[in-house]
């Protein structure tokens, strides 16, 4: 008797061609609405404007891991709320009331800031976890890394499910790698977040946004200093922008200034804010 095929259990009664439906839920790409729901990244260094930008945002709650993280968006008369998250344990049950609960009655956006200060709660969670035997609850063992991946992953993808635009803000983490052509290694600019060496997650969580900006500070002819947030992917950072309406980037960029941008390239939001692009970096 032949073995069973591959993926069905053995014994298992097989639907003939005529009897297996076609999926209801197929649509026309050109049929469906605009998204109703965003989740962008924005990443850079400390203290380049990160909090600034995302609290200009309106109706929006920042879940607060990064102490004192917020009080220039404060300084600079931002009118959203905060949550602080002093644990792991609290940023679940959070995330279960805005995935789950009501948060999307109050508010439009919820801002993660910053994730890789929410890996390290996640990180304090772990290590008082007594499953795995340590030396030391500061030294971790080679199996609790992609424990803690894996968990800040999959809360972070439920999140991106949740009914509120979600903006996630990440310092910056720079990840040796090769050229295309493969002759020379370059070292690229991305969100910090897992692996510092590969930056498999980082990556990961980069493919499902939506926008991945990086952001710096660039001294303009006037001498003054402008804020540039980068939404093409250039020679030392990572970025994108499936929106297409930022070109390389924007200049000194508010929430409602991008949400006009998208609204002029067919999205469902306005604003009045005027957006000023910025040529592809060297």
């Amino acid at each position: 008797m032949p073995p069973p095929r591959r993926g069905r259990a053995a014994g298992a009664r097989q639907s003939s061609p005529a009897s297996i439906r076609r999926p209801t839920a197929i649509v026309s790409l050109q049929d469906q609405e605009v998204p109703r729901h965003s989740n962008w990244c924005v990443y850079g260094n400390s203290g380049v404007g990160k909090s600034v930008l995302a609290g200009t945002a309106p109706n929006a709650l920042f879940l607060s891991s990064d102490v004192g993280g917020t009080e220039s968006a404060r300084n600079l008369g931002s009118t959203a709320k905060e949550l602080p998250v002093n644990s792991w344990e609290e940023f679940l049950e959070y995330n279960d009331w805005i995935v789950r609960g009501n948060a999307h009655e109050e508010f439009q956006y919820v801002i993660v800031d910053t994730v890789d200060e929410l890996e390290e709660l996640c990180w304090q969670s772990q290590l008082v976890n007594e499953e795995l035997k340590r030396a030391s609850r500061y030294q971790p063992n080679k199996g609790d890394y992609p424990v803690v991946w894996r968990k800040l992953r999959d809360e972070l993808m439920r999140l991106n499910r949740s009914p509120v635009n979600v903006i996630y803000l990440a310092h910056v983490m720079h990840i040796d790698r090769e050229s295309e052509d493969g002759e020379d290694t370059v070292t690229l600019a991305m969100p910090e977040m897992g692996s510092r060496k590969r930056g498999d997650l980082s990556g990961y969580f980069c493919a499902q946004m939506g926008l991945v900006g990086y952001m710096r500070e660039v001294v303009n002819e006037g001498g003054q200093t402008d804020r540039h947030l980068m939404t093409r992917s250039g020679p030392r950072w990572i970025a994108k922008d499936r929106t297409t309406a930022f070109g390389a980037g924007i200049v000194n960029p508010t929430i409602p200034g991008m949400l006009a941008a998208v609204s002029a390239k067919g999205g469902s939001a306005s604003s009045s804010t005027p957006r000023r692009t910025v040529r592809r970096g060297r």
